[in-house]
């Protein structure tokens, strides 16, 4: 499952999602991340993917400052593209994808990401 405790003092992430759309899709950080730590963090290898789709889509060179955004709001946010919530089995996630990660070579929303447009359901999660 997810919760707060299984994001800190890991050395890297690894974030798997499966959307009430059957998207199965997640994000991967190198950054270990403190608790209590609330901010941007800079992440050069940071990714988001749609393993559904097999495709991977990395931070953009001029956002690598915000790959990664701690706040008490959210579980974990991969910038504002993926931003996951606290209770996000019961409670709607959202993302705003395209922002700080590429997209591929279409015009694709975060429709084509998560299976909705904007907030999003999310039916089980898994932090390793």
């Amino acid at each position: 499952m997810g919760s707060p405790s299984d994001i800190f003092n890991r050395s890297s992430l690894l974030v798997l999602i499966c959307t009430r759309m059957n998207q199965i899709i997640g994000g991967f950080t190198s950054i270990q991340i403190a608790k209590g730590q609330h901010d941007y963090i800079k992440d050069e290898t940071a990714y988001l993917f749609n393993l559904t789709k097999n495709e991977r889509f990395h931070i953009k060179k001029n956002a690598e400052s915000e790959a990664i955004f701690i706040t008490q709001e959210y579980l974990l946010c991969f910038s504002n593209d993926l931003m996951i919530a606290l209770d996000c089995i019961k409670s709607q996630s959202h993302s705003d994808w395209p922002t700080a990660y590429e997209a591929g070579s279409d015009k694709r929303t975060s429709r084509w990401l998560t299976g909705e447009e904007g907030a999003f359901s999310i039916k089980e999660i898994e932090i390793y």
